[in-house]
């Protein structure tokens, strides 16, 4: 919970401007896609994630769907 915060502020203030248009952003490790939820959840639309995972746990594809759907449904983009 600490970490999610900390990366949903720092975008918010670092990021958040509308004025800078979408974001490029890439994090290396998806598994559950919590951080790339929090990293999208403050960036601007038009934004876009590539995450990077190995893909080893069963839950990864399915959650990354749902990560891409919601990135969608804002104006943004998830890979």
């Amino acid at each position: 919970p600490e970490q999610l915060e900390f990366l949903r502020s720092f975008v918010a203030q670092r990021f958040g401007s509308q004025e800078l248009g979408g974001l490029k952003m890439c994090q290396i490790g998806f598994n559950a896609g919590h951080s790339a939820m929090a990293l999208l959840d403050q960036a601007p639309a038009g934004s876009v994630l590539l995450s990077l995972d190995l893909g080893n746990h069963k839950y990864t594809r399915p959650l990354e769907k749902v990560v891409s759907r919601v990135a969608e449904e804002r104006g943004q983009t998830h890979l």
